[in-house]
């Protein structure tokens, strides 16, 4: 699949088979190599918690999905910037934006007359907030000492220069910076979001998750991944919510290459699945 789109003033081409495996592939080494999925990453998101939760303790009320989405965007800054906001950060907050985009990201919304239309122009924002970011990049690069994604992938951009088809461009740089941010931050804050809701749907729950956290962790101290073998029926909890969850009702515009055969179950060229349509009562009964 492949669809065009505009990103610092350059037509690019998004997802193109040519170069995506080397894209991916790159993505998944980098971002391991600055603590994905290590020890050092763990070391961050209970510091990043422990922000969240000054903020929650504040004497004020305050909107769940705005700070979910500030902690979670900050791990992502860590990853891809190499550095984190504070929550009231101007620029931080131009990042938030991107969870208005997500939620109206079809193209054809722009060509309907709406206040949704207001949107699709913060979308230019986002953009010259990540190409500030490649600038500043650019200014202080140690090639000896890279920190973060961006100063890996330009990096890279010198090394394969003149071979365009691998897709190390400053346009790509930028398209792949913002796809970190709308896989990793959206996802991941309305699946806290969705846990949130469901705990206090479900107060019995609550109580039992609360009861195995107290008898393992205690009140002193912050969860480590390590205590996951001892906690199962709140590891069984997450999993449920994350199967409940409708994380993204809408997901972007993907559908199958070939036609498939998963499970015993045909999928056939073209097809689109949409979550939304598939959880609707009155029309799993017309089927």
């Amino acid at each position: 699949l492949s669809a065009k789109g505009y990103i610092m003033g350059h037509q690019v081409k998004l997802f193109l088979p040519l170069f995506l495996s080397h894209i991916r592939r790159f993505a998944l080494s980098t971002l391991r190599n600055f603590g994905l999925g290590k020890s050092s990453m763990e070391q961050s998101i209970c510091e990043e918690c422990h922000h969240l939760l000054e903020e929650m303790e504040k004497e004020k009320a305050f909107h769940p999905a705005r700070l979910f989405n500030n902690a979670v965007s900050n791990i992502i800054c860590q990853l891809v910037m190499g550095r984190r906001f504070d929550y009231s950060d101007h620029n931080f907050q131009i990042l938030t934006l991107m969870e208005l985009y997500i939620k109206c990201h079809l193209t054809v919304m722009k060509h309907l007359p709406g206040p949704h239309n207001k949107i699709f122009s913060y979308y230019k924002y986002l953009e010259g907030f990540i190409s500030q970011e490649i600038q500043r990049h650019k200014k202080d690069l140690d090639p000896n000492n890279p920190r973060d994604y961006i100063d890996t992938f330009i990096l890279e951009m010198h090394n394969h220069q003149g071979e365009s088809n691998l897709g190390f461009s400053e346009a790509n740089l930028a398209l792949c910076s913002l796809d970190l941010f709308v896989a990793g931050t959206e996802t991941t804050s309305t699946t806290l979001l969705w846990a949130l809701t469901f705990l206090i749907k479900n107060p019995d729950v609550q109580e039992k998750v609360q009861a195995e956290i107290d008898r393992v962790i205690g009140q002193t101290r912050q969860p480590t991944m390590a205590d996951r073998p001892n906690m199962p029926y709140t590891d069984a909890v997450i999993h449920e919510i994350q199967r409940m969850g409708n994380i993204v009702p809408l997901n972007g515009l993907r559908m199958a290459a070939k036609d498939t055969t998963l499970g015993g179950y045909f999928i056939p060229k073209f097809f689109q699945n949409k979550v939304k349509t598939n959880k609707s009562v009155a029309l799993s009964k017309v089927n």
